[in-house]
This record gives C-alpha cells, sequence and structure tokens, in this order.
C-alpha cells in the first residue's frame, strides 16, 4: 500500500475497484485475525482514497454506505462471517462492468 493517492487517482475506477477487493478476498480467507485486521483496514484506506477521488456524488455516496458497512464489520473483529465478506464482495464487484465479470469467477 506505498501508493500515494496522487498515483492512486490516475488508476482508472474499476481497477481501483478490483484492488479494494483484492484486500476483502484476503481478509475472507484469512484465519489469523491480526491478518484479517490488516486486509480489513487496508480496503478500508483504498475506499477512502477511492472516495475522495471519485467526482460523481452517487458513487461517492454509495462508496460511503459501503465502507460504513466494511467498518461495522471491522469493529466486530475477530468475528467475521465469510457469508458477511461475500455480501460486500459482491456489492464491491457491482461498481463496475469489468470487476461485476468477478462475481461468478473468483471462487
Amino acid at each position: 500500500m506505498n501508493q500515494s493517492i496522487e498515483k492512486w487517482k490516475l488508476l482508472p475506477f474499476s481497477q481501483q475497484i478490483l484492488n479494494i477487493a483484492a484486500d476483502l478476498l484476503r481478509a475472507g480467507r484469512r484465519k489469523d485475525p491480526a491478518e484479517i485486521k490488516i486486509s480489513c483496514e487496508s480496503a478500508l484506506e483504498l475506499l477512502d482514497r477511492t472516495i475522495s477521488s471519485t467526482a460523481k456524488f452517487n458513487t461517492q455516496w454509495e462508496l460511503c454506505r459501503l465502507r460504513e458497512l466494511l467498518a461495522a464489520a471491522y469493529s466486530r473483529l475477530p468475528e467475521f462471517s465469510s457469508r458477511e465478506n461475500e455480501k460486500l464482495l459482491r456489492v464491491l464487484f457491482l461498481f463496475t462492468p469489468e470487476s461485476a465479470l468477478q462475481i461468478n469467477s473468483k471462487k
């Protein structure tokens, strides 16, 4: 996560979404609570960067809502169910047509 906010803004929105999803996927596959926490924190940070670099109000609002749901899950760590993670990922994947292709192929 050494990427600066300026470099992050240069990434296409679909790539930003897929990077956030990668952290959520890692969180869902980890068994160690410390590793789950690190992956969730990384996803939250990338969501913050995406929210701050998105110009469309509706997209910002939807991303903020998703962040709120992820933050709520984070607050319940180490209780982070795979089902909850799947729901968050599905919502995230629906943000762009490119990321939506991952819904059935991520398993």
